[in-house]
């Protein structure tokens, strides 16, 4: 039984990397020469065209394993309306909490120094909580959405925290 229950885990998280990737490289190598010169000319933008493009296709890849695989609606990956707001609100404060509790205790060892120079620019930051915005839902898909359920699935929730903590370390 505990070897069928790792292959499946391993054959469905393989696919979902592969076909992930599959969807990445049309949106991206054909654009390569033009992706090096924005790392110079638009970082923020490029920081936020590849946090959209990783949200956007790990959304439609983890849709398609769960309809075409598993069968089932793409809400059970965790997109039930039921709790968004809640759960939004819950999301943000402790992502909050747990960056301020970070640089708090690397300010505390003198690892960071806070000297606030020059101006603090409205875009820079608007650029940045966009990309901040996809790269955490990529995040949570990625995580906590197909593969965490997978594993699930296939053991139990201790062994699900457990397995995905250790991948996504």
């Amino acid at each position: 039984r505990w070897l069928s229950a790792i292959w499946t885990i391993l054959w469905k998280a393989g696919l979902l990397f592969i076909l992930w990737g599959v969807l990445l490289a049309p949106v991206i190598l054909p654009f390569a020469t033009m992706i090096r010169r924005a790392q110079l000319t638009s970082p923020l933008q490029l920081r936020l065209f590849f946090d959209v493009v990783t949200a956007l296709t790990l959304l439609t890849v983890t849709w398609f394993m769960a309809h075409f695989f598993d069968y089932r609606p793409f809400m059970t990956l965790g997109f039930f309306p039921d709790h968004m707001i809640r759960d939004l609100l819950l999301g943000l404060s402790l992502g909050a909490g747990w960056l301020a509790l970070s640089v708090a205790v690397l300010w505390l060892a003198r690892c960071v120094q806070v000297r606030p120079e020059g101006v603090l620019s409205s875009s820079v930051l608007a650029w940045s909580g966009a990309a901040l915005l996809f790269n955490t839902v990529a995040q949570e898909v990625l995580a906590r959405s197909y593969i965490f359920q997978t594993i699930r699935s296939q053991s139990n929730a201790a062994v699900a925290v457990t397995v995905s903590a250790i991948l996504f370390m």
